[in-house]
């Protein structure tokens, strides 16, 4: 389009039609516009001069010489109007050589018939013809757009209709029906917001076919497997929006954090046994170069455990100075049985020395007195393998009540003897109990108890949900102090509660070794059930003096009778320690191969460096290219690719070593030959590392 252009220079375009009028109508600058715009319709007139369709009908008669059929409709409503916007009300367009059928609101379109005109009709476009304007509602783009806030927000048809969504829905015909047949008067409103699934009471997705739950992780009090009331007062959950659509205090109470859970078996796989082959003295495979499988999964586990977070939790932020609490009973179920309140368990860390702790939490404690507080300066003395270490008791609000705190070791993965030996978790089934794991118990609880008792202390929780495994056949004593603070000040003697440990600890063992036999429907003594275990005469004798004999049964004359399973105990906890550092030993020498392939990595491929983009393939650099391509990259006589990984292991660690072992490293192109020794290659790339840290 020329616009604003001296008279005279643009007379070429005076007979050119304004491509304006022919697709809009009108031509708001058709002051200075140079094309034609007088095509039919008066382009001069104002925006608010309307003519009729008849007049339009009648500038179409006079151009019969044009052998085209004129499109002539004729109502007492419409009318066209040249305006400065878009006239929706304006009619369809239909070519001049189209026909249409007669209607109760529109005059017959005619061609004239061979006969009348002697040749056939000549195709042509009709410029007198209104402009083309999609056939759409009523509503005309004279009027000012909706507000998007007053759009009714999109359901799918699928979605069941009531009394309190019906007027969410879009209708042609103004009724509650989404089945009805779509008319033309439905358009698509550009103005309508962006798509957000609606969550209606009738349309609920019941979480326990949507939400991939595990069992072992406990819902918040808040979220029902069933499907959400719908009574009044009551919010409907959008389970489309961020967050599950709810509210900071009712998401999930924990949530598995790891979408993909590591392949722990993808890392060095053993080989079906079917399939190992018997190997010589001097021979060893890739799995006898590192740790086993079981043991690098174990730890694994524990490490994934302790980096274990719930970015969205209903959970406070921070307690006092520990955060990212994430609770650690398998089975959240507050229950009050052992401290007469209820309790639960969290793994934190701490923002003074950044390490993890467990943090015990004991609900509506009411008028906790300091000196009880103070009580647990003794409990930090206490010192023994078997017995879980405790830091700290404070009060604190951050669960909006007066709540106390304990602070204690965290051990990750740990279970309880009563989650380990009586409930399934998963595919896993209780251990089964074995006469060894019984020994073991009872010595390592002596020990427990004797370190309580010699510190003037009474432990107090002596309990299958409070005695603790933290490795394979290694249990500690849980919970210690919570008792003392609550129950402070109370007229029991340390001697009497000395004694109830006695009477808890021998429960605990009666109770682990009842369960080897079906008790259930005997009506008989400790002492006869004691008699039917299938375990050994001297476990047998041992057990039955300690529940006969409870009344002048002390720890000093308990040690002298279990002496011999205290000295096995001892000698299977240091063949495990023994194990663990042998393991230990196959992994020292990583670290060194892990430093000495970081070098190689920051020198070779280097894309340039002090201005030289070949500086990693010249030079000093180049014998470091071919060793790369020495240990990596051979291949045998039929070209196949050589992966050995003893092979690797060899010239890296005699690389490191630097010894005086001459090797021959060729190019892959057998043009350039090189004789080095490791001593020297070791130079080369300590040389060409501190050029690189400099």
């Amino acid at each position: 389009m020329v616009i604003g252009k001296p008279p005279g220079q643009f007379d070429w375009a005076k007979d050119i039609p304004c491509k304006n009028i022919t697709i809009y109508g009108y031509c708001k600058h058709q002051d200075k516009c140079a094309y034609k715009h007088d095509i039919g319709v008066n382009a001069k007139s104002s925006p608010a001069v309307s003519t009729t369709l008849s007049t339009v009908n009648n500038n179409n008669n006079n151009n019969n010489n044009n052998n085209s059929s004129t499109t002539t409709t004729t109502t007492s409503t419409a009318t066209a109007t040249t305006s400065h916007q878009l006239n929706t009300a304006a009619p369809t367009f239909i070519p001049s050589n189209v026909s249409r059928p007669t209607s109760s609101s529109t005059t017959t379109f005619s061609t004239p018939s061979s006969s009348q005109t002697g040749t056939l009709p000549k195709k042509k476009f009709n410029f007198d013809s209104p402009s083309f304007t999609p056939n759409v509602a009523s509503n005309s783009f004279n009027t000012p757009p909706p507000n998007p806030k007053d759009v009714p927000t999109f359901v799918p048809n699928s979605t069941e209709i009531t009394e309190n969504n019906a007027d969410n829905h879009y209708h042609s015909d103004g009724k509650n029906n989404v089945n009805s047949t779509p008319t033309v008067n439905q358009v698509f409103n550009f103005d309508t917001p962006s798509f957000t699934p609606s969550f209606t009471p009738n349309n609920t997705v019941s979480f326990a076919n949507n939400v991939h739950h595990n069992p072992d992780i406990p819902l918040s009090p808040a979220i029902s497997h069933t499907q959400p009331s719908t009574t009044a007062g009551t919010s409907i959950v959008n389970p489309y929006s961020t967050g599950n659509g709810l509210p900071q205090n009712e998401i999930f109470f924990a949530q598995p954090t790891t979408a993909y859970p590591l392949q722990y078996h993808l890392y060095a796989p053993v080989p079906p046994p079917h399939m190992q082959l018997p190997l010589q003295p001097n021979e060893r495979n890739a799995q006898s170069l590192f740790i086993p499988n079981d043991l690098r999964e174990k730890l694994q586990l524990k490490n994934e455990a302790s980096l274990q977070v719930l970015p969205h939790s209903k959970l406070p932020q921070l307690v006092d100075v520990y955060h990212s609490l994430v609770p650690i009973d398998q089975k959240y179920e507050k229950s009050a049985r052992v401290y007469g309140v209820p309790s639960s368990l969290y793994k934190v860390c701490s923002n003074i020395d950044g390490n993890l702790y467990a943090l015990r939490r004991l609900e509506g404690v009411k008028h906790i007195n300091e000196s009880a507080i103070a009580s647990v300066k003794r409990w930090q003395n206490v010192k023994s393998a078997n017995v879980v270490k405790l830091y700290l008791a404070f009060t604190n609000m951050a669960f909006n009540d007066n709540s106390l705190f304990l602070v204690y070791d965290y051990y990750p993965c740990s279970s309880t003897l009563l989650e380990a030996h009586f409930q399934p978790s998963g595919i896993r089934k209780p251990e089964i109990i074995s006469e060894n794991i019984l020994w073991s118990y009872i010595v390592q609880l002596t020990n427990a108890l004797v370190a309580i008792h010699e510190k003037g202390l009474a432990a107090r929780t002596i309990d299958l949900s409070k005695v603790i495994i933290t490795n394979k056949g290694r249990i500690r004593l849980s919970g210690c102090g919570v008792l003392d603070i609550l129950n402070y000040g109370e007229d029991k003697k340390l001697e009497e509660l000395q004694k109830i440990d006695l009477e808890n600890f021998t429960k605990l063992i009666f109770d682990l070794a009842a369960s080897s036999i079906p008790t259930r429907g005997i009506d008989k003594s400790q002492v006869d059930i004691v008699k039917l275990l299938p375990f050994s005469d001297n476990f047998k004798n041992v057990l039955i003096y300690m529940i006969s004999d409870l009344s002048n049964l002390t720890l000093s004359k308990l040690q002298s009778i279990i002496a011999p399973q205290i000295m096995q105990t001892m000698n299977d906890l240091e063949n495990a320690n023994d194990y663990i550092e042998g393991q230990l030993t196959r992994e020292l020498e990583n670290s060194r191969l892990v430093r000495l392939m970081i070098k190689l990595g920051f020198i070779n491929e280097r894309p340039g460096f002090a201005n030289d983009p070949s500086w990693s393939e010249t030079g000093d650099r180049y014998p470091i290219k071919l060793f790369r391509d020495y240990v990596f990259h051979q291949v045998d006589e039929n070209g196949k690719a050589v992966v050995d990984l003893s092979h690797v292991l060899s010239c890296l660690n005699k690389l490191d070593a630097g010894i005086d072992e001459t090797i021959l490293l060729v190019s892959p192109d057998e043009k350039s030959c090189v004789i080095a020794s490791y001593k020297k290659l070791k130079e080369i790339v300590d040389a060409a590392f501190r050029d690189l840290s400099k």
